[in-house]
């Protein structure tokens, strides 16, 4: 799917989501079981509302969740350092 220039144009689905809670979404992703720790100076966090209106004026539409997609990716990357590791010890 193609626009009608080079530009980047923002991918997602669209959903506004707090640093904190994205990476408390990983935590749990993860299974990661220790703490987080966030700069209190900013108690509120940050959050970015990237336009995804034009990637969906060209027809695209999240397949996953983000959660599913999280987790499909950490355990596709831990894989592929398991499978390096493993061959880089022979």
């Amino acid at each position: 799917m193609m626009g009608d220039s080079d530009e980047i144009i923002n991918v997602g689905t669209g959903i506004d989501l707090s640093i904190k809670d994205l990476a408390l979404l990983i935590k749990d992703c993860i299974g990661y079981e220790g703490d987080l720790f966030f700069n209190s100076d900013y108690p509120d966090g940050t959050r970015e509302n990237f336009g995804y209106d034009q990637i969906n004026d060209l027809g695209w539409v999240a397949k996953k969740e983000l959660a599913d997609g999280v987790s499909e990716v950490y355990y596709e990357y831990a894989n592929q350092a398991t499978n390096l590791y493993e061959l880089s010890t022979r």
